[in-house]
């Protein structure tokens, strides 16, 4: 499982983090379109080591995702429109509670 501060963008990049030494791993999570090249190379000059996980579609970059953390437990939602996971956010967010619909 993947652990550390949350950087929100290129933005946070310069900015100094507890926890979040020079050299640290930055998970950049989404492809291009999502985050663009210059938050890869804000996070290189702020001397952190970006890792790109996407893929050609935002499925396809759930899986890259979920391959690099190693999840225990998966909730599976269509992806189609953006409000679909939204609904399995509070199960998880208690993950001894079971849900079902």
């Amino acid at each position: 499982m993947l652990s550390g501060t949350i950087l929100t963008g290129a933005c946070d990049a310069g900015r100094d983090h507890p926890g979040a030494a020079a050299g640290a791993t930055v998970y950049v999570l989404g492809g291009n379109a999502a985050l663009s090249p210059s938050v890869i190379a804000a996070f290189s000059r702020a001397r952190f080591h970006p890792l790109r996980l996407s893929g050609p579609n935002r499925f396809a970059t759930a899986v890259a995702i979920a391959d690099a953390i190693g999840p225990k437990a998966i909730f599976v939602a269509t992806g189609v429109n953006f409000a679909d996971a939204l609904s399995a956010g509070p199960c998880r967010a208690d993950a001894a509670r079971r849900c079902s619909w």
